[in-house]
């Protein structure tokens, strides 16, 4: 599958939107989404190592049973083979850093020394990096406590040249000064159009800084699907991939129960999790509860707002135990979820003053200006007529991108909830 570049706010994303994956994988497969340090990580902050001796697949079964998660083999094919294979980490403290200046895009560009990218010399040219999304802004709040703005006002209204020059001084004397702190930086592979023989490194961003870790998707995705495997074991139901995506910092990945319950009007209600999780500095790992509703004709989703499990960068290794247990108890959430869900009628309608407070909240919500347009285009054509599953199974079309469309499933849980409180 191709990666898209600069799709959504990416530079490279693997999406799994309407991927039908049906071949199988062993337990032993999952092995090779942990990686070996090959020395450009902190040992401090790699966790690889630590997260294969603590959670062995031979404690969730043996290597060749099935895993109980249908539609991860072409995840995990294209997130090794794209994804993992665009990204270096490299651990650096502040006196091996240069500031040279800014690029067109006033991001910075840095020069490393020779000594910090041992082993990477043939593909960091003259050890150089630029930066690319925010990450100018990201390195100065990590370096410095202090964010990108006041630079971006001077670049734009003053001569770049004399603002480099002050900016350089102001910069590098500041990095000697905190010589012994220590970063983890993300950089991504470049080709400069079709120049395959020339790579470049682009700076996507401050990883981890002193006590976070290495909670990397790969380690994350690991995780998750070791313990959905051991749920499925325990309580007969297999889980299934429904979609999501992997870029070169984030992921977002769906994963439902195969066999539906039975909504008291006969509806299907397929409960599911929802992971996400980002690489970059002050990411959280995070896992919450959705359902999907069907009739048939019309569907939606529905998700939680509260977390499963949540994990911070900043947590030890040794709390993962207790934390991730939590995903053992799926079905006690999934009770409390259908029992709210069953209080409310999916052929109900919906007043007018419930649909005016329901796009309120997509209008005063961060959803981009062109998907309130479409949904105020929606609006014309709903009415209190239509039943609580058909306005949302409506609404749905409104965007296809995965974070808004999470956004309005979340709108659509406190819809669900107050309707069912309003019925207590």
């Amino acid at each position: 599958m191709e990666v898209l570049k600069n799709h959504m706010k990416f530079k490279y994303v693997v999406p799994f939107l309407d991927v039908v994956d049906d071949k199988q994988i062993s337990l032993q497969d999952l092995s090779k989404l942990l990686r070996e340090n090959d020395g450009t990580f902190d040992k401090d902050q790699f966790i690889d190592d630590d997260i294969k001796e603590l959670f062995p697949l031979n404690n969730f079964g043996d290597n060749d049973d099935i895993l109980k998660v249908r539609g991860v083999s072409f995840v995990l094919e294209n997130f090794i083979d794209e994804i993992e294979s665009m990204k270096l980490d490299l651990s650096l403290s502040h006196n091996e850093i240069e500031f040279l200046g800014f690029n067109d895009e006033n991001e910075m560009k840095l020069k490393f020394s020779n000594e910090s990218i041992k082993g990477a010399e043939d593909i960091i040219a003259q050890g150089m990096s630029e930066g690319v999304y925010n990450s100018t802004n990201e390195c100065f709040s990590s370096w410095f406590e202090m964010g990108s703005k006041h630079i971006d006002f001077c670049l734009k209204n003053s001569h770049k040249d004399k603002v480099e020059g002050v900016f350089s001084i102001y910069i590098n004397e500041m990095l000697k000064a905190l010589s012994d702190n220590r970063r983890q930086y993300r950089l991504l592979l470049e080709y400069q159009g079709n120049d395959s023989e020339n790579p470049v490194y682009l700076l996507r961003g401050v990883t981890s800084k002193g006590f976070y870790k290495n909670y990397d998707n790969n380690v994350v995705l690991y995780l998750c699907l070791l313990f959905l495997h051991k749920y499925a074991v325990d309580t007969g139901e297999d889980f299934k991939f429904t979609g999501g995506y992997i870029s070169d910092s984030e992921i977002k990945a769906s994963f439902e129960l195969e066999k539906p319950k039975r909504l008291k009007n006969g509806e299907k209600v397929y409960i599911g999790l929802l992971l996400s999780n980002n690489e970059i500095r002050k990411g959280v790992v995070s896992f919450k509860m959705y359902y999907r509703i069907t009739d048939g004709k019309h569907s939606f989703k529905g998700i939680v707002k509260d977390s499963v499990c949540r994990i911070s960068h900043s947590t030890g290794i040794e709390k993962l135990q207790i934390k991730l247990e939590e995903l053992l108890n799926i079905n006690k959430h999934e009770k409390k979820m259908l029992d709210y869900i069953n209080r409310v009628t999916m052929t109900d309608r919906l007043s007018e003053d419930m649909i005016f407070s329901l796009f309120e909240s997509i209008k005063s919500s961060d959803l981009s200006s062109d998907t309130k347009s479409e949904a105020e285009k929606k609006r014309e054509l709903l009415s209190s007529t239509m039943t609580i599953i058909q306005i949302f199974d409506r609404l749905s079309e409104i965007t296809t991108d995965v974070n808004e469309s999470i956004h309005l499933q979340r709108i659509y849980d406190d819809v669900i909830k107050f309707l069912s409180d309003k019925k207590e």
